[in-house]
């Protein structure tokens, strides 16, 4: 079984807790993760980016000048790709940048990423987190004393109705800390 100390506010060990090795137990598969970081930020894209063809820009219906005599190169419109206020060639056009990845590998990376977490010694298990008062600095002295600001991602234990109050306290104390990210539930 993998083990992870449990510590109280002041950073002193209270006892182990026994962790899923089928969770905290593998053998992080870097590939899986680059493939659902790269597919979460392409999902991420809005893909609204357009530009215009020279079919779309506005003008440039009549010849500029006529075909012959002039001694200039013909042309057939001032909206040509090559004239100052022409049409784009090959430019962006609104798409979706949407890529699925299959369940079973959405799994894989994120178990994958919480091994290697508890690997790099990234995951810091609380005791009765509580803060003194519902404030930023609070939170920001209580982190600074558990060593826990290199911690990525903070998940506040499942839902009860005697926690739910003081864990939405500390969200709030921690999401303003662009360090600090936080889920509600494990």
């Amino acid at each position: 079984m993998t083990q992870v100390d449990v510590r109280d506010m002041a950073g002193k060990v209270l006892r182990q807790l026994d962790l899923d090795e089928r969770v905290f137990g593998l053998e992080p598969n870097m590939a899986v993760m680059h493939q659902a970081v790269v597919a979460q930020l392409a999902n991420q894209r809005k893909g609204t980016h357009s530009t215009k063809t020279r079919g779309e820009v506005a003008g440039g219906g009549k010849k500029p000048w006529r075909q012959k005599g002039t001694g200039r190169a013909r042309q057939g419109s001032t909206r040509a790709p090559h004239w100052r206020g022409g049409g784009i060639v090959f430019g962006p056009k609104p798409r979706s940048y949407h890529q699925d990845l299959p369940r079973k590998m959405r799994r894989l990376a994120l178990r994958s990423a919480l091994s290697a977490k508890l690997r790099d010694g990234g995951v810091v298990v609380i005791d009765n987190f509580t803060l003194p008062a519902p404030k930023t600095k609070e939170m920001s002295a209580a982190l600074t004393t558990l060593g826990a600001w290199a911690a990525h991602w903070w998940c506040w234990g499942a839902p009860t109705t005697r926690s739910s109050a003081r864990r939405r306290t500390c969200q709030r104390c921690a999401r303003s800390r662009r360090a600090v990210p936080t889920c509600s539930t494990c």
